[in-house]
Order: C-alpha cells, then structure tokens, then sequence
C-alpha cells in the first residue's frame, strides 16, 4: 500500500509541474495524500497550489478548507482563521458548520478569550461543540476576574456561564454555581 502512494504522489507530482486541465485536481489529490500522512507542511503547500489554480470551484473551496486545516494543525491559529473566514466570505454557505466550528477551535486555542467571545457572540446558531466553548470561556474569565480581585466582573462571568444550558456539560455550571456563592 505504501509504495502505492509513493507511486501516486510521483505521478500527481508530475502532473503539477505543466500548465494542464489536471493541474489543480493533482496538487489537491497530493496534498490529501500528504495530509493523511500527517506531513502537514506539505500538504499545505499542494492545497494552497490547488486553491490558487481556481479551475474547479469544487476543488477551489476545498483546497482552501484543506490547507486551513493544514495551518490548524501546524499551529498557525490566526493564520488559519484568516483563511477560513476568507472561505466563508468567498463561499458563504458552504460547509458553513463545519467552517464556523474550525474558526471557533482556532481562536479557542490562540487563548485569546476577548476574540473568541467576540466571534461566538457573533454566531447566530452555536453548535453544542460551540456553546460548550462558549460556556468554558466564560467561566475561566470568571475566574481569571476573580484572581485579580475583580469580584463585580467574575460575578457577571459566573452567571453567563451557568446560564448557558449545554448537553452533558453539568461541570462548569456547578464550578460556578460554587464560585457565586464563595463570592456572595
């Protein structure tokens, strides 16, 4: 199987260096087979290839989903977010959910807590997945308010928190429910 793919690659690698009808369709087959290689650089470098070729709309939109989940996975958080909501404004109703929740774990992992309740305020419809961050960011600025002896704010944290109604999540609400009364 494994020399099957090096096969592969070779032959859509050879297919990206000319000008032809094939170019796109072989950078994003090989880019996919770098990403489930886990090679990641790779991989980024054919989707962003694929994307900018621009023949196939199809392969257009998911060459640009690919290669922010490539940057997602390198760690390059800001960088993939930008590329997704570019996604979202060049394609706005494709693969939406999946786009919005993309977006939401990068900003959730850049711990930037005024961005991400930022961004998920703005969302219409949270998914679960969505909420639950929503609810976790919450609670932490409580507590991060409440470490640095801003107890007005982390109230107000706390409660937003308990208040987000979330399948399967009863942690944070009691965690909070708890700080609310060691506060009060």
């Amino acid at each position: 199987m494994n020399g099957d793919l090096e096969i592969a690659k070779n032959k859509f690698n050879e297919l990206t260096k000319f000008r032809t009808n094939y170019k796109q369709l072989a950078s994003y087959y090989i880019g996919s087979i770098f990403f489930k290689e886990g090679d990641y650089n790779t991989a980024k470098n054919y989707f962003y290839a694929s994307y900018r070729e621009n023949q196939d709309v199809s392969y257009t939109k998911n060459s640009l989903l690919n290669y922010s989940k490539c940057l997602f996975e390198l760690g390059n958080y800001n960088l993939s977010i930008k590329t997704l909501e570019k996604l979202k404004s060049e394609f706005s109703d494709y693969k939406l959910e999946e786009v919005n929740e993309l977006i939401s774990e990068n900003y959730f992992l850049t711990n930037d807590y005024e961005r991400i309740l930022n961004y998920l305020n703005s969302l219409e419809n949270k998914s679960n997945k969505e909420k639950q961050k929503y609810k976790f960011i919450l609670y932490q600025k409580g507590v991060n308010n409440f470490n640095n002896g801003d107890f007005k704010n982390a109230i107000k944290y706390f409660r937003l928190s308990s208040e987000i109604d979330v399948e399967n999540i009863d942690l944070f609400t009691k965690q909070s429910m708890e700080w609310l009364r060691h506060i009060s």
